[in-house]
């Protein structure tokens, strides 16, 4: 490879040189960086913190002095009906520069607020992990296959990375790649066509031209089954001679994993009606796409929309509905200032596996009142089914002396659910804080409750606009549950309160007792650095009801999800059933899965409590394990081995 005069770095020139073969050995049980760690099951979106985390935040940023390939300069791009794609955005549409954007408004005022005193708190972590849905990691990385004639620059058709990953999910149906390229050295008619495949199947396809440094592309599919799923990067183009090449470094690129209740839309590939794309202003603009989401009806979706840039000003504001295969979900407005908007909302169950997702614009802004840009693959949308409903809602029994405005002991609301499970052994509450204007010291306690049993208690501090928490229990009979928040502080004099509102916070129901995994959604979790297993007396225990009157054995299947234990690092595991440990065993590095089968004296049923606990304590700076819920089958025996199954 020779060096082209101007030229930064190492450009490729034809040189007449044969092809330099450089291959990075792929180690199955790899060690890289977990950028979001997921839990299995159903969607959980903190409203912001995570997209700023995403490097798809820089989605759409130019090298200065660069603009996009074949673009004359001082044109602006405009894009009317057709097919999404993602370009850096022009200046903001229908914009008065001299309108003044004033600060929000609140109806009421917060009570209990000192004069002065401002809330600026960090948010405290939940009390309990969140059930997630999606999983974020570094691709192509270090220990991942990779292929490249001139590594790290690519432009010969062939060149490839390659790499296993294990997310946690027992099935995706979407991911978003954020590509990073450390040296853009395409020009005049150059282009990187690349295939992105997950287990052999090409999911997506999308190109690199002159100029980009970034790019952040979407692509959704019927679910594919896992837990591993191995990737694959490949170009499938050679460029022509003298027109460059990419280079692509390694841990520098992102892959986000989701499962079959979660997406990004808009997204790649979706139908876009934005005539001044990507600012939305115009009455009728739109964002229209179909996604297999894994469940046979939806009854709830939940939407966190990210804006690029907000525009507006005065009195402008953009009004947008959701719709779900022809029928409204819920309506959104942005205002002025407003970087993000979440909603939840529910609605009859609407049938599936695919359904057809629409945004679009009810209102055309006032002339000179500004605009929003809303980029692809940024804002996220999780749907609920029937065990999900929202908490408290409209018709529910509160008792809130200054409602919506929480701050006195003894505040409460309640409220009874029918979720369609006989037992219930946890519990999900996503709340939507509408107004936190605690201040210093200040914080409001929670508990919650389940047919007068305590599942769990947490708290709200200054700055947090959202809480999301999951509690774990012994089995709770049903099938009616009646569900208590209630306050159990009186926030000090002055130092503010919280307003919450009906029908906008989420709950959902979780039943372990007949899983035929250990652990499960649901099961209670005990793991002091979770989700990473390296402490004594770190365990996970769920209960399970069968039909065997007593067992005398058990096969366990335990997949690690991520491992990254060094050379001396060991976890050392027991299982016990009813108390009675049956069955030791000890995770070394590299390990993957574990795969036991044990026979012991007969233990009594038909219910039997599983619990699975670390016995020695890691060395420092040796590694943890993550063990994933919904992924390690356990089967119970008694002369000969049966499925421990759901009972419908």
């Amino acid at each position: 490879m020779e060096t082209a005069i101007g030229a930064s770095r190492p450009v490729r020139v034809p040189s007449g040189k044969p092809r330099r073969k450089r291959h990075h050995r792929y180690f199955r049980h790899r060690e890289f960086p977990r950028l979001a760690t997921a839990r299995g099951g159903r969607p959980v979106f903190p409203a912001s913190a995570r997209f700023a985390a995403q490097p798809g935040a820089q989605y759409g940023r130019r090298r200065p002095g660069r603009r996009p390939h074949g673009t004359p300069a001082g044109r602006q791009h405009r894009r009317a009906a057709g097919t999404a794609t993602g370009r850096a955005a022009p200046p903001a549409t229908n914009v008065d520069r001299d309108a003044v954007q004033p600060p929000p408004s609140t109806s009421k005022p917060a009570p209990n607020t000192g004069a002065g005193v401002e809330g600026a708190a960090p948010a405290s972590p939940a009390s309990a992990a969140a059930v997630d849905a999606l999983e974020t990691t570094f691709f192509p990385a270090t220990g991942d296959d990779v292929v490249v004639g001139d590594d790290p620059y690519w432009w010969q058709a062939g060149d490839y990375a390659q790499g296993s990953r294990r997310p946690g999910f027992s099935a995706i149906s979407g991911v978003r790649y954020t590509l990073m390229i450390d040296n853009n050295a395409l020009n005049g008619t150059g282009h990187i066509d690349l295939n992105l495949s997950i287990n052999g199947t090409v999911v997506g396809s999308f190109s690199l031209l002159p100029g980009e440094i970034s790019k952040t592309v979407g692509f959704f599919f019927p679910p594919v089954g896992g837990p591993d799923y191995i990737v694959r990067l490949e170009e499938t183009n050679t460029v022509d001679p003298g027109d460059g090449s990419a280079s692509i470094l390694l841990d520098t690129s992102s892959l986000t994993f989701f499962d079959t209740t979660t997406t990004a839309f808009p997204g790649t590939g979706d139908t876009l009606n934005v005539p001044d794309n990507p600012y939305w202003w115009h009455a009728g603009d739109y964002a229209q796409g179909t996604r297999t989401m894994g469940l046979a009806a939806v009854s709830g979706v939940r939407y966190d929309l990210l804006i690029a840039e907000n525009a507006l000003n005065g009195t402008g504001h953009v009004d947008l509905d959701l719709s779900i295969n022809g029928t409204v979900a819920g309506s959104l407005s942005i205002l002025p200032g407003e970087m993000a908007k979440s909603g939840i909302f529910f609605f009859p169950p609407v049938a599936g596996p695919t359904f057809t997702i629409r945004l679009e614009e009810t209102n055309t802004v006032d002339p000179g009142a500004g605009s929003v840009a809303i980029l692809l693959n940024t804002s996220l949308l999780g749907v609920y089914g029937s065990a999900s409903s929202w908490f408290y809602a409209t018709g529910d029994d509160v008792v809130v002396a200054d409602d919506p405005y929480w701050w006195q002991a003894g505040d409460y609301a309640q409220g009874t659910r029918a979720p369609g499970l006989n037992t219930v052994t946890g519990v999900q509450l996503e709340l939507q804080i509408d107004d936190n204007a605690l201040n210093a010291g200040g914080h409001v306690d929670l508990d919650m409750s389940i047919n007068g049993a305590l599942a769990g208690s947490f708290s709200i501090v200054p700055g947090e606009t959202s809480k999301t928490v999951f509690f774990s229990f012994p089995p709770i009979d049903g099938p009616i549950y009646t569900v208590r928040l209630e306050e159990t502080n009186t926030v000090d004099p002055g130092a503010g309160s919280v307003a919450i509102l009906r029908d906008t916070s989420a709950l959902t129901f979780y039943d372990s007792s007949h899983s035929a995994f250990m652990p499960a959604t649901g099961d209670l979790f005990d793991v002091q650095s979770a989700p990473h297993w390296w402490n004594a007396g770190d365990y996970v225990q769920g209960t399970r009801f069968t039909g065997f009157k007593s067992v005398t054995g058990v096969k366990y299947d335990l997949l690690i999800t991520d491992n990254v234990l060094t050379t001396t690092g060991h976890v050392d595991l027991a299982l016990s059933i009813n108390g009675i440990v049956v069955d030791s065993f000890t995770v070394g590095p590299g390990e993957q899965s574990q795969s036991r089968a044990v026979t012991f004296a007969a233990i009594s049923g038909p219910v039997y409590v599983f619990r699975l606990e670390e016995t020695n304590q890691v060395d420092p700076g040796a590694g943890s394990i993550v063990i994933s819920p919904d992924l390690s089958p356990i089967q119970l025996s008694t002369a000969i081995f049966l499925p421990l199954v759901e009972r419908h």
